[in-house]
């Protein structure tokens, strides 16, 4: 099987396995952004004033400016779930069909989630399958796509998983784009990027680094060039960040609003303006809840991932792959360190670490840098992970009040 057709099947594999669990249970963070969907489709405003109490899509996640409520949430993934939505609802309209809520949140988990996400993975399989060959590319890409927390999160419509995809196809665009199109490249780069800071917040933490590995690939080449390139690369960024300030302006009457400041519930807008957006200073305990602890450390409920670190010693061992081993360095020692100081670094009642989401498809880095001897060890620990993640996923990912208990312990 050639590698394109095989890559449409890890595709198709990963795309039906997300579908299956959709949608998960609501919660007020899907029901937030499903509002702002069906608000944009619906009725062609931010406002969720005529969703968010709705019995089926109940929600306090919500912020209130000059009497009205609007989603607290990045709009990214509302936005990508209102271009999938939008053709569907008219259809609906035009054959006096109604969709109930349940409907329109599976068809937008699907469409906005599920699919970008198995897509960026059938992308991993292909660069993978180009470097260490298809059976680590399947072992590593099966990994990431169903022993992680990307698997739950992938069935839920919020911007965790979404953000990482789009953080991973930024990279391979960057990593693999060649001279006579990289102009054109990198304009998409950057467009992937700004969407993937106006989805989740928290990827700026990878989303800089990304910037500076686009401008390193080009190292050595005239200062015209280079120039050229930074700016195709912020030309793409500034087209999502442009919506993104009319957004704030809309909603919240200036660009450097932000719907977290107007937050309905105060004692969390208190929170959000302390530190930088609700960050504080690093927690040692939160790191461990995060990344060890029994219950939803990321390197117990999926093991896989404790292979990286010894992947990272044979990365940074390939001169030629020494940018790629510091931005996954990088990624793996910020993201846990300063999301330990979040207000609500555990994500509430999710039974993942949902706030390390964006170093997730990273992790292929390091992994496909282990020596082939390695396989046994990466095929028994990511079936673990992937049993793990099956049956976290079965129960639902967000669920049981003893993980808010958990997560008030650890304060």
């Amino acid at each position: 099987m050639n590698r394109r057709a095989a890559a449409w099947g890890v595709f198709g594999l990963l795309l039906a396995s997300y579908a299956y669990f959709l949608p998960q249970p609501g919660n007020y963070n899907v029901n937030s952004r499903v509002a702002l969907t069906r608000a944009l489709v619906e009725q062609g405003t931010f406002s969720i004033d005529a969703y968010h109490r709705r019995p089926d899509m109940e929600t306090h996640d919500e912020s209130v400016f000059a009497g009205r409520t609007y989603s607290d949430k990045a709009p990214g993934a509302s936005l990508l779930g209102a271009v999938v939505y939008a053709p569907v609802y008219w259809l609906s309209g035009f054959l006096h069909r109604e969709m109930t809520n349940a409907a329109v949140t599976w068809l937008v988990g699907v469409g906005a989630v599920g699919v970008p996400v198995a897509a960026a993975l059938a992308v991993l399989f292909a660069f993978a399958d180009s470097r260490a060959g298809r059976k680590r590319a399947l072992l590593v890409t099966l990994a990431i796509g169903l022993g992680t927390p990307l698997f739950p999160l992938s069935t839920v419509f919020m911007g965790h998983a979404l953000g990482a995809a789009l953080l991973w196809l930024a990279f391979v665009v960057i990593a693999t784009s060649d001279e006579e199109f990289r102009a054109i490249a990198y304009g998409l780069a950057g467009f992937l990027l700004g969407f993937c800071l106006i989805t989740e917040f928290q990827s700026a933490l990878l989303v800089a680094p990304l910037g500076l590995y686009a401008v390193w690939q080009v190292r050595g080449k005239p200062v015209l060039r280079m120039a050229a390139l930074a700016a195709a690369l912020a030309a793409g960024a500034a087209v999502p960040i442009a919506f993104y300030a009319y957004y704030n302006v809309a909603c919240f009457g200036s660009p450097f609003a932000n719907a977290y400041t107007y937050f309905a519930r105060d004692d969390v807008r208190e929170h959000i303006h302390s530190g930088i957006m609700g960050i504080g200073r690093p927690s040692v305990k939160n790191v461990y809840y995060l990344t060890l602890h029994p219950v939803r450390g990321l390197f117990i409920q999926s093991p896989v991932a404790l292979l990286a670190l010894p992947g990272l010693a044979f990365l940074w061992r390939m001169t030629e792959r020494r940018a790629e081993a510091a931005l996954a360095t990088w990624a793996l020692v910020s993201v846990p360190i300063v999301l330990s100081g979040f207000y609500d670094w555990a994500g509430g009642a999710s039974a993942t670490p949902r706030a390390l989401l964006p170093l997730i498809p990273l992790l292929a880095l390091p992994l496909l840098a282990l020596p082939r001897e390695w396989d046994g060890a990466l095929a028994v620990l990511a079936l673990i992970s992937i049993a793990q993640m099956l049956a976290l996923t079965t129960y639902a990912p967000f669920s049981g009040s003893f993980l808010i208990r958990l997560q008030e312990e650890a304060h």
